[in-house]
């Protein structure tokens, strides 16, 4: 179970729910590492890996991170994905 989650999404106009990014804390026992890590769906490769070498401790750290980098990454989903919602690991 996850102490927290921070998550960039959008709505689109249809109502679904398009996920880009996510910074959690929880466990995932097929990684060989635990803690803090981000979800990039917004990558093509490798988008179900979770990249746990973040500059982030804290949830007000996630927040700022992905507010910070909103921008760059929703362009790159749009860019990887264009108006498909692709299939996220939860």
């Amino acid at each position: 179970m996850a102490d927290f989650a921070a998550l960039l999404f959008w709505v689109r106009s249809d109502g679904r729910v398009v996920e880009v990014a996510r910074i959690d804390d929880r466990d995932h026992p097929q990684d060989d590492l635990s803690g803090l890590h981000i979800h990039r769906w917004y990558r093509e490769e490798s988008r179900h890996a979770r990249d746990y070498d973040i500059p982030v401790s804290a949830f007000e750290d996630a927040e700022e991170y992905l507010t910070e980098h909103f921008e760059r990454f929703a362009q790159q989903y749009q860019t990887t994905h264009g108006d498909d919602i692709v299939a996220y690991d939860p």
